[in-house]
């Protein structure tokens, strides 16, 4: 299940002041061109010890480039390929939401119904809607953030009551319709909402709806048992095998498991109106607070794109669908030092041929724009920018830490995995600091903390 990075990074709403717009070059170019490009580039990726994993790009339907690096098992030397199948966490929420769609679109749901008829005692129920469970927009509490317990029982075997009982005792965390906030709590429900209509278990409803009409073979909800492939973090420059979460605890919010070429099958079958009718994808394209219905924008300069990343456990995935280009990107991984956003910029970097701006930063420029920055005293969401190796990186609260690209004039960039760009725009003297999400989102200021 995903990590939403800007959450912690900033508010709701976030970033950036009026400045110039990405310097890229583009240049009209060939099927086989850009094969040989990213042929290169993944060749460039594979010879990193520190990235495990496969790719697929499709252009209009057709796989154009695959490949794979690492091993599906270390202990066992076993190498990944392009078959290798993984899970794909929250990117399980596009297939959660067509499925959603299909029964609207089937007359058994719509998307005003409230929830009061499926979970008589959740609070807000009578408020909720199926809509609002869609977009983040529900208010009820994410059942996997920090400090809500599930690092304590995310290793054992759940049942689909004792997980309801533990979102409903959640409670909201604001009225619904009021704001946006990312919860998975929004999609597990969603999940028992489907089973509860069609009165069959989830992946027995994805099984008949997408997976066997498009013959997806390898694409399967896993709910009862572990993990069947390892996933991997890096400690001490070495592979370590990540304890496994039960997937009974992702069910539609991050338990399926695929290929990524069968993942793009299904992006492309989707945009293209093949699970449900194109009205209803239009639906899930309107974006509100950055969240469309099941997916959200993912902009890559002028190239416009939608799609969801995900992250279970070591396993992080993304796929992304660009309707103009008809071109789908999917990459999976189950093992990442970090490096995950990187491989994905790369790969679309060299599809698109464009050159990302990332100028030094001189060092007495760089002293100056070190610290923290907050709108308010005690700023939930300020904002710590420290020197990273000569570049200046957010710190995240967890103490993770990503570089920011530097376009100059006091113009940072970090270019999310999923999601719009975060803008930070910081005054020559240092005193200022101006975020923003996109390049239309709405900015925010943040003065820096003298001590």
């Amino acid at each position: 299940m995903t990590r939403v990075l800007l959450a912690v990074l900033c508010s709701a709403a976030v970033l950036m002041s009026c400045g110039k717009k990405d310097t890229a070059t583009t240049q009209f170019d060939d099927i086989q061109s850009r094969q040989e490009r990213l042929h290169r580039a993944f060749d460039d990726i594979r010879s990193q010890p520190d990235f495990m994993g496969s790719v697929v790009l499709m252009q209009s339907g057709t796989v154009i480039f695959s490949d794979s690096a690492g091993f599906d098992d270390i202990s066992k030397n076993e190498q990944s390929t392009t078959q290798s199948a993984y899970l794909i966490g929250s990117v399980s929420k596009t297939y959660t939401a067509a499925l959603v769609l299909k029964a609207v679109d089937e007359k058994k749901l719509t998307l005003e119904q409230t929830l009061e008829a499926f979970f008589p005692t959740l609070e807000n129920g009578h408020l909720i809607s199926i809509k609002n469970l869609l977009q983040h927009t529900s208010g009820i509490g994410n059942y996997t953030k920090k400090g809500k317990g599930f690092f304590d029982y995310r290793t054992e075997s759940q049942s689909s009551e004792s997980m309801l009982n533990r979102i409903l005792a959640l409670g909201s965390d604001f009225e619904p319709g009021t704001k946006a906030e990312y919860s998975n709590s929004n999609y597990y429900l969603l999940a028992l909402i489907l089973e509860k209509v069609y009165q069959k278990s989830f992946g027995e409803i994805l099984s008949e709806k997408i997976t066997t009409p498009l013959n997806l073979t390898q694409t399967v909800h896993v709910r009862d048992t572990h993990q069947t492939q390892h996933s991997y973090t890096v400690e001490n420059g070495q592979w370590s095998m990540f304890p496994a979460s039960h997937l009974s605890v992702g069910l539609g919010a991050g338990s399926i498991k695929a290929t990524p070429t069968e993942v793009a099958i299904f992006y492309h079958a989707l945009f293209t109106g093949e699970i449900i009718p194109l009205p209803l994808v239009d639906t899930m394209k309107q974006t509100q607070n950055g969240f469309g219905l099941g997916i959200k924008p993912i902009d890559f300069f002028d190239k416009q794109g939608f799609g969801h990343c995900g992250t279970f456990d070591a396993y992080n995935a993304i796929a992304a669908h660009f309707p103009q280009e008809k071109m789908t990107l999917v990459l999976a991984s189950n093992g990442s030092n970090d490096n995950f956003h990187d491989t994905y910029q790369q790969m679309l970097k060299s599809y698109f041929n464009q050159t990302l701006t990332d100028l030094p930063v001189a060092a007495e420029e760089l002293a100056r724009y070190v610290g923290q920055y907050q709108a308010i005293p005690d700023d939930p969401y300020g904002v710590t920018l420290v020197n990273l190796d000569g570049k200046l990186a957010n710190q995240f609260p967890d103490g993770y830490t990503q570089a920011l690209r530097y376009e100059g004039d006091g113009r940072f960039v970090y270019d999310q995995v999923g999601a719009e760009p975060v803008y930070f725009v910081i005054s020559d003297n240092g005193d200022r600091l101006s975020t923003r999400l996109g390049e239309k989102g709405e900015e925010e200021v943040k003065m820096k903390v003298v001590h």
